[in-house]
């Protein structure tokens, strides 16, 4: 069985996510946000291939459908998968 694993700066880009949502959105868009998130992260533990691969790296992209939010994660193994960051699509992360 499959493991998704969040990395300490995936978790912090969720926070926040969260406290800027909080501040600046209805609590309604809020909420289906970051269950839109966490869902498509659920989605890798059966499409673990479902991303394209980023060029000249071992991770992988993949939109959260009806957010402006990409992951990017890695496989480690068959097994596990290993959630790097959580990016905004006006933030240019391609040089990390």
């Amino acid at each position: 069985m499959r493991k998704l694993e969040w990395t300490d700066p995936a978790l912090q880009d969720l926070d926040a996510i969260d406290a800027w949502l909080s501040t600046e959105a209805d609590a309604d868009v809020a909420v289906r946000m970051l269950t839109a998130i966490r869902l498509r992260a659920d989605f890798l533990l059966d499409f673990p291939g479902g991303g394209p691969p980023i060029s000249d790296t071992d991770s992988h992209s993949l939109r959260v459908r009806r957010t402006p939010y990409t992951l990017v994660y890695r496989l480690l193994g068959d097994e596990r998968i290993e959630i790097l960051r959580i990016h905004h699509a006006a933030q240019d992360w391609r040089g990390e």
